[in-house]
């Protein structure tokens, strides 16, 4: 006896949450699975792999399948891990398939290009897309430039600027272009051209101690502040690696400052080090902690974090910080996919205890979470 068909609305659930390469597979199976998963699969181009994604990529331009060109939300290009898999004959047809790609993929809302030789910059200039993030290691210059300057709908920009030959150079663009973009992450040259008259609420400072000269202290960062239309509320400062094992010092602009200007809208302050036993400001981190006098949390980030001669000084530390900013409640303490330590304040005693971490982390903070976590991905490919 035949089993009678499942429920439409139980299929769907399955494609939903079902493995993107195991729905490549269950999409030939029947016309009816085909026609409930291909949505979902052409959603994320990809996400499947090199030779899969080149795959679903061509068929978007076959005879009577153009129809899949708008179920195409997010297309997702890391040729970082891809290039070591393919012989160059094929990433320059790659690319050019890219480009056509590009071309006719007019609903994204997400796009990202990372990993593609300068060289191949071209490929954003097929892009007609109006999508609401960007991520992106194409380095600054007319391509980025006059495609961003297109560009209405964007809310999120995450730009890592990677290679030496573009280091001082970064994005401008006119005040009609990025109008409603929201959060940025950048170096500060190019922070410093695309927040103002903007209403950017989080913002990632990407830097480098190779640059710690190159206008990333303080004072250049709360005027760029304020010239947001909305108060940011979210500061990331991401240190990269650095050369010949430099120290990462309270000395350094972007801690040390004689400016008596608040960073008053500021509630959340992400730092985020290589590793803990290279950064040696994080002992007189109060100092930074009180120009934000309405932080509710503050978050450090890196390798080593809970060595002995530190993970001692945790507790200490939050205390410390809370002592300097009153409204601080909240201190998390994490190693890059690892351990996560985090203290919260007690109102009846006024100490900085200990808590469980399980579920603690606002849901208001994944965009961040994710686009912050992105730059780095960008970074190291």
């Amino acid at each position: 006896m035949a089993l009678p068909p499942l429920p439409v609305e139980l299929v769907e659930k399955i494609v939903q949450n079902a493995d993107p390469t195991e729905l490549w597979a269950l999409s030939y199976t029947s016309r009816a699975l085909q026609v409930i998963s291909e949505p979902v699969l052409y959603s994320a181009i990809g996400t499947l792999g090199f030779r899969s994604t080149i795959h679903a990529m061509h068929s978007l331009f076959r005879p009577r399948r153009a129809y899949r060109q708008g179920y195409v939300r997010k297309l997702s290009i890391n040729l970082s891990t891809w290039a070591q898999q393919t012989n160059p004959q094929l990433l320059r047809g790659f690319f050019r398939l890219i480009g056509d790609a590009l071309g006719v993929l007019d609903n994204l809302d997400e796009l990202h290009l990372i990993g593609l030789p300068p060289s191949e910059a071209w490929v954003l200039t097929q892009c007609s897309a109006q999508p609401m993030a960007f991520v992106t290691d194409i380095p600054p210059g007319g391509v980025l430039t006059s495609w961003l300057e297109k560009q209405r709908r964007m809310e999120v920009l995450v730009l890592a600027n990677k290679y030496l030959a573009h280091w001082d150079e970064h994005v401008e663009v006119s005040s009609l272009a990025l109008p409603n973009l929201r959060m940025i992450c950048a170096k500060i040259n190019t922070l410093q051209q695309l927040i103002p008259s903007r209403p950017v609420e989080r913002v990632v400072l990407d830097f480098t101690l190779d640059n710690k000269d190159g206008g990333s202290g303080y004072e250049e960062m709360k005027s760029t502040f304020a010239s947001s239309s909305r108060p940011i509320h979210t500061f990331g400062i991401h240190f990269r690696p650095a050369p010949r094992n430099h120290i990462i010092t309270s000395e350094l602009p972007v801690f040390a400052s004689k400016d008596a200007r608040l960073l008053e809208t500021v509630t959340f302050l992400d730092i985020q080090v290589p590793t803990l036993r290279l950064f040696d400001a994080f002992s007189d981190l109060e100092k930074t902690v009180e120009k934000c006098p309405n932080l509710h949390t503050v978050r450090v980030t890196g390798r080593h974090m809970f060595d002995a001669h530190l993970g001692s000084d945790l507790q200490q530390n939050s205390q410390l910080w809370h002592a300097h900013c009153p409204s601080l409640s909240r201190t998390v303490f994490r190693e890059p996919e690892g351990s996560t330590r985090q203290f919260a304040l007690d109102q009846a005693s006024g100490g900085m205890l200990i808590v469980s971490t399980v579920g603690s982390w606002n849901s208001e903070y994944e965009e961040y979470e994710y686009y912050s976590a992105m730059l780095q991905v960008a970074l190291r490919s």
